[in-house]
């Protein structure tokens, strides 16, 4: 949070933004003979609710941009202040991430002295070269650099990276290009402009929509809320009820378009409610802060059996619905999870008072540094300290937890603490007058004119093709498995056959993509091992494999169309090709299940044979318009996103009546 008055400030939101990051950090380290001594309720809750802790921090952002920044004057001068806030942190941490991913056999020692020593560079830098000394001018060309930098190298990711098969960046381009452009992409956060840059942390998928909401917050969000808040309280619901289907809508076109499929959307759906219950704080306190009254006498302390309620019952569902239910689960759970930090928002209840005591409020202070610093500490931990029993287990918990907890506090100082501390030198807030370009772009009719045009682009993009407008997906014939010998009509489980041998023909030339549906499995029971899926493919009969690759089960959910990138092969009419498919590491708990239904083959198609062709290229584009009109799921995610579309034209018309009445 941003108060500066101690008075003003809402304690109980940093105790829940503690709360949260406990939730993130139990969850990614490994505690299993802990965890297999606790009820199993109870241990799902302590350790397996980091997607809750997240939604959490989600809900929370949108709730603080609304609280403090309602209406922000100029969307530049907005995003200055939030990039100023959250990424000279991210950069240093970043960088000593990168650095751990070049040299991977780094002692310990130099780990954590590598990341106190870019701290101190770090804070030297901005406190001494720009917070202190810089001009505001020169400070907004900082800014703005930064800028052109995301745009530049999102640009070079999305129009050049992502048009090689993976095999290019991970293989034939020098190492200094390919570990500088992993550095620059991540450094960015324009990661997911496509798939093929591996995530330097796990959790830098949650900053990159983080920054994104940053980004359309001034720009969209503001416009729509003010647009609907003089309306009909009837109205301001359904538009709330209606975005579930549109974020759902997104969460199926983000297995489609590479922009969307790392954001999750299905969670981004928490900064709507965030910013419903800031606008509901901000405007009608008086309703949130009489939530103590639902919890009279004996019902105390309910308030706090209430989250834990709301915690295990979210668990117990995703643990017992399909794959494909669950961003539905997590979509409307945003509305239990958003209660919960309305009660809180109550210094009377129970909950409040137990989140605004000493320790939660400064572990929600010091929760960026943790959120950013607990993946890199684990990582140093385990692989140094192996734990064998329960004793060593507790033992390699708190050494996580302790260490984490010290870096924090040293980071939160020397990176954090000093945007909170004024400059002498008084923002010159009024430089960034706000341009008649974004007076019109932030006009309601702007806005909902780019969504649906958005919206309607989108589905085109996603559905005439898997991958892009230029490349046809033929399903493979008469495909052979050598090793072991199975059916091309059942599942095939990696737990049973580690390593899979099958022959496929393309169909076409230009064969450059092998797509397939993985489903990935992990055995609860089992302790948790690093595990890749291994992919090579050679010309049948062939001495030397043509394509190696490896993917991360991590990065691998139960992906329809998972791509398997090879080299371009123009003259592949025809042949043969023998494909290897193999697990790193057969005693992992994790394993994936292919479908050899689902095998196609993906071709990349000759343009200049289009354009010298033009029968061929009106029989080209024709068969692309139709495969989207004629697509199911196309027209699912259409009438998701129709009820929206219909309260935003309701708006529009009760608006125009609203001015004819007067």
């Amino acid at each position: 949070m941003e108060q500066n008055s101690t008075s003003n400030r809402l304690h109980a939101l940093d105790g829940i933004r503690g709360l949260a990051i406990c939730l993130v950090v139990l969850n990614h380290v490994d505690a299993s003979y802990i965890a297999s001594l606790l009820p199993g309720w109870l241990s799902q809750i302590i350790f397996g609710s980091g997607i809750t802790g997240v939604s959490l921090l989600f809900i929370l952002s949108g709730f603080l941009m609304t609280y403090i920044y309602p209406n922000p004057a100029n969307g530049l001068h907005f995003l200055q202040k939030r990039y100023t806030r959250i990424f000279p942190l991210f950069l240093t941490l970043c960088t000593c991430m990168l650095l751990f991913f070049i040299m991977p056999k780094l002692a310990w020692y130099l780990r954590l002295s590598t990341i106190i020593v870019l701290a101190l560079v770090g804070h030297t830098i901005w406190i001494y070269g720009v917070k202190r000394y810089a001009s505001f001018t020169a400070k907004k060309l900082i800014f703005l650099g930064f800028i052109l930098l995301q745009l530049l190298v999102g640009a070079f990711y999305l129009f050049w990276v992502m048009r090689q098969p993976a095999i290019v960046f991970n293989q034939q381009i020098p190492a200094v290009i390919r570990d500088g452009t992993i550095g620059l992409v991540n450094g960015t956060l324009t990661l997911p402009l496509g798939d093929y840059i591996p995530m330097l942390d796990g959790v830098y998928w949650s900053l990159a929509a983080e920054v994104l909401f940053y980004i359309i917050y001034p720009f969209i969000c503001v416009p729509i809320l003010h647009f609907f808040v003089p309306k009909k309280r009837w109205l301001k619901i359904l538009v709330i009820l209606a975005l579930v289907p549109f974020f759902a809508g997104l969460n199926l076109l983000s297995h489609k378009i590479f922009v969307l499929s790392m954001l999750q959307p299905s969670i981004c759906y928490y900064f709507v409610t965030g910013i419903t219950l800031g606008y509901l704080y901000k405007h009608h306190a008086a309703f949130i802060t009489n939530a103590h009254k639902l919890f009279p006498g004996a019902f105390y302390y309910s308030s706090i059996v209430l989250l834990l309620l709301i915690l295990f019952i979210k668990l117990t569902i995703l643990n017992n619905v399909s794959q494909p239910m669950t961003y539905w689960v997590h979509m409307l759970w945003a509305f239990p999870t958003t209660f919960i930090i309305a009660i809180a928002l109550d210094q009377k209840t129970a909950l409040a008072k137990m989140l605004s005591s000493k320790i939660p409020v400064f572990m929600g202070t010091i929760s960026y540094s943790i959120y950013l610093s607990h993946t890199a500490i684990l990582h140093l931990v385990q692989d140094t300290y192996k734990e064998t029993n329960l004793v060593t287990d507790v033992i390699g918990v708190l050494l996580i937890l302790l260490l984490t907890f010290l870096l924090s506090i040293l980071l939160y100082c020397l990176l954090e603490r000093p945007y909170f501390q004024h400059n002498k030198e008084k923002e010159k807030a009024q430089s960034y007058v706000q341009s008649k370009f974004e007076r019109f772009i932030r006009q309601p009719a702007m806005v909902f004119s780019c969504i649906v045009l958005l919206s309607l682009l989108s589905i085109f993009n996603a559905y005439q093709s898997n991958f892009n407008f230029f490349s046809e997906q033929i399903p493979f014939q008469n495909i052979i498995f050598t090793n072991p010998a199975l059916s091309t009509q059942q599942s095939i489980s990696f737990k049973q056959y580690p390593i899979v041998n099958l022959e496929v023909k393309a169909v076409q030339n230009n064969f450059e993509i092998i797509t397939a549906h993985l489903t990935n499995i992990t055995v609860k029971k089992e302790r948790n091992i690093n595990q890749n899926l291994l992919f090579s493919l050679k010309e049948h009969n062939g001495k030397n494999w043509y394509a190696i690759a490896s993917y991360d089960l991590k990065n691998i959910s139960d992906n329809l169309f998972h791509p398997f990138g090879i080299p371009l092969i123009v003259d592949s009419q025809g042949k043969v090709y023998d494909v290897q498919l193999s697990m790193s590491n057969p005693h992992s708990s994790a394993y994936i299940i292919l479908d050899p239904t689902s095998l196609q083959g993906v071709y990349k198609v000759d343009k200049k044979a289009l354009l010298t062709h033009p029968t061929q290229l009106i029989s080209f584009l024709n068969s692309r318009f139709m495969t989207v009109f004629s697509n199911q799921e196309a027209q699912f995610v259409f009438w998701l996103l129709v009820p929206f579309g219909l309260l935003i034209c309701l708006g529009f018309m009760l608006q125009k009546k609203v001015v004819l009445a007067r």
